[in-house]
């Protein structure tokens, strides 16, 4: 009979076998770990500044490619697409414009979409790095408007849309002729280049504006009424009148001349051309109108006084235009007041008193010698040319601008100037002399030169 223990020998040699596997499985199942972990830190790191696999930016393939390359890819391929194209109708009336002349490709921020493709967290990143997984992903393109696309659609649209045309109403021989408006369409270009943004995503072909029934702004009946208005002022003469004394009368064919159409509100408006109007009346009313005279200084000695500036009177235009046409509209009188306004001087007494010249700064005298009958003309001329000239503090003197070009047109006769030591005939002879004795009073006063 064996011993008792025989049996329990061979129970623990069967149980040493088994562990000894779970071993060996447990250290391949390390191995195969640690494989597949340098695996994916490989791939990751060979990744890192690419676009993951399986990624699509604006329909190209750009998984794998480094950054600059996914950039270089797309722009060149979303550009041959948007050079596509696109027929817009408006109506019963179409064009066509390609949307590259709209919109380009902002290749950056796209590309920058496709780099975060899969990256949003840990899990998508491990499967997109792996390539164990098929996972595609595609996104959508980043357009940038082009900075003139308004004006570029707007062009397009103009060519091929029939815009509204405002009814008119003209003088023609004297008499209101109307011309008749037509409605048109409306194009809403905002809305429309939102949809050839989408078309242009899309690889569509066509797109239909939105658009809308446009009346014009002026219709037939508007323009209408401005002519039966105008009819109604060419009727009669206007007769005018000057503090209650007849002065003349406008004909309706003077009228008609001064008639004009000015839209407003909606419509036309009924108008005298006021310049045309004081050209007419400022002679008639001329014997009772009074030119303003400026303030002027006098000088006594070493003191110096104002001499009190007159206000005078002249033609009112803007309130004669307004009155000649109120009567010419009238249904009970057709008689305008012509109106006068005050004319004030260009320089009043206030003003000259207020610039504080009192005394005389500065005098210089030259002599003219032997001078020539037409140098002392000249010379004269060029005292009442500069006679009166104001320079205030800060304003800078110039001869030249105030005396002006030197020509027989303008009153100078033949002089001399000296010109390389010789003598030779000159217009305007006795320039010089007078710009010397302007410049050595001023230098005497002080004043700087420019």
């Amino acid at each position: 009979m064996p011993p008792p223990y025989t049996e329990t020998l061979v129970r623990v040699h069967r149980r040493s076998r088994h562990r000894g596997r779970l071993a060996a499985l447990a250290v391949v199942a390390a191995l195969g770990v640690a494989a597949a972990g340098a695996y994916l830190l490989a791939r990751a790191v060979a990744l890192r500044g690419a676009e993951l696999p399986g990624v699509f930016a604006a329909g190209v393939a750009v998984g794998g490619l480094d950054r600059a390359e996914a950039r270089a890819r797309i722009e060149a391929a979303f550009g041959r697409h948007l050079e596509r194209p696109v027929t817009v109708r408006v109506g019963t009336r179409s064009f066509t414009i390609e949307p590259a002349a709209l919109f380009e490709v902002d290749a950056a921020a796209t590309e920058a979409r496709a780099f975060a493709a899969g990256r949003e967290s840990f899990w998508p990143r491990i499967a997109a790095t792996s390539g164990l997984f098929e996972d595609e992903r595609t996104v959508e393109p980043v357009l940038r408007m082009r900075p003139d696309a308004p004006q570029t659609l707007a062009s397009a649209v103009e060519g091929a849309v029939r815009f509204p045309v405002s009814a008119r109403v003209t003088m023609e021989g004297g008499r209101p002729v109307v011309r008749s408006g037509r409605p048109g369409v409306r194009v809403d270009a905002a809305a429309l280049l939102e949809e050839l943004r989408a078309v242009a995503l899309t690889g569509e072909s066509e797109v239909v504006a939105p658009a809308s029934r446009w009346f014009p702004e002026v219709t037939t009946a508007d323009a209408e009424t401005a002519a039966a208005r105008a009819e109604a002022a060419l009727a009669a003469p206007v007769e005018l009148t000057l503090a209650g004394e007849r002065i003349g009368a406008l004909a309706p064919a003077r009228l008609a001349e001064l008639l004009r159409f000015q839209p407003f509100g909606g419509g036309y408006e009924l108008v005298l051309d006021r310049d045309g109007l004081a050209a007419l009346l400022r002679p008639v009313v001329a014997s009772k109108t009074a030119k303003p005279v400026d303030a002027t200084f006098e000088v006594k000695g070493d003191r110096i006084r104002v001499i009190p500036s007159r206000g005078g009177t002249r033609l009112a235009p803007e309130k004669a235009a307004a009155l000649v046409l109120a009567a010419a509209l009238s249904p009970s009188g057709r008689s305008a007041e012509i109106p006068l306004a005050k004319a004030e001087a260009g320089l009043t007494t206030r003003e000259a008193k207020a610039l504080g010249i009192h005394e005389v700064v500065s005098a210089f005298t030259t002599d003219m010698g032997a001078s020539s009958p037409n140098r002392i003309h000249n010379v004269r001329l060029l005292g009442d040319l500069l006679d009166g000239t104001l320079l205030e503090p800060g304003e800078t003197f110039s001869f030249n601008k105030v005396v002006g070009p030197r020509t027989p047109e303008r009153g100078f006769l033949e002089g001399q100037m000296i010109f390389a030591g010789v003598l030779i005939p000159s217009i305007g002879g006795g320039v010089c002399q007078t710009a010397t004795t302007v410049f050595n009073a001023a230098f005497e006063a002080g004043l700087p030169s420019a």
